[in-house]
């Protein structure tokens, strides 16, 4: 299964808002400013998330989008068929006619098995779960760099003890 630009780039920016539009609305310039998309790409794909009631937009001085739906309640394989259905109709490849010594036979029930798992992972990652696990990642990456940076100060301990002022010579 290949996941197309189109779905990948839908999925980032719906996060986007998520993360971006706590305030209010996200304007597409924002959004394709951080997700390296281009505004009219953004509107094509705004429009099929409108129309599925992901998103809802506002127009006007200050406008923008907002999600419709929790992020709980939409997976990736929602957007990922909202906006690139064919990701889902294609078939995994048959060799019908192909001889029974034929090698690429050998591997299609592996491939589809493989197909199945990630349409069946897909289905049950929704986008609220992806958000946090991006977020924890991000967290721990912080973290790291922030002890990667300060510096490891040991401190020396003496290999024997002196003898004290008080001891006997």
């Amino acid at each position: 299964m290949k996941i197309s630009t189109k779905a990948r780039v839908a999925i980032a920016a719906i996060l986007d808002i998520a993360v971006h539009g706590k305030n209010g609305p996200v304007s597409l310039a924002d959004i394709g400013r951080r997700q390296r998309a281009s505004k009219s790409y953004l509107e094509y794909l705004f429009k099929i998330l409108r129309q599925h009631g992901i998103v809802a937009g506002l127009r006007g001085p200050g406008g923008g989008y907002l999600l419709q739906r929790r992020l709980s309640e939409i997976t990736v394989a929602d957007i990922i068929a909202m906006v690139d259905r064919e990701t889902f109709d294609r078939a995994a490849p048959q060799h019908s006619g192909a001889a029974p010594d034929d090698p690429t036979k050998v591997t299609d029930d592996l491939w589809r098995r493989v197909d199945e798992q990630l349409r069946h992972y897909l289905c049950s990652l929704t986008l609220e779960s992806a958000l946090a696990t991006a977020t924890e990642a991000e967290n721990l990456r912080e973290r790291l760099a922030v002890v990667a940076t300060v510096p490891y100060i040991e401190v020396a301990r003496p290999r024997h003890e002196l003898p004290s002022a008080a001891a006997p010579v």
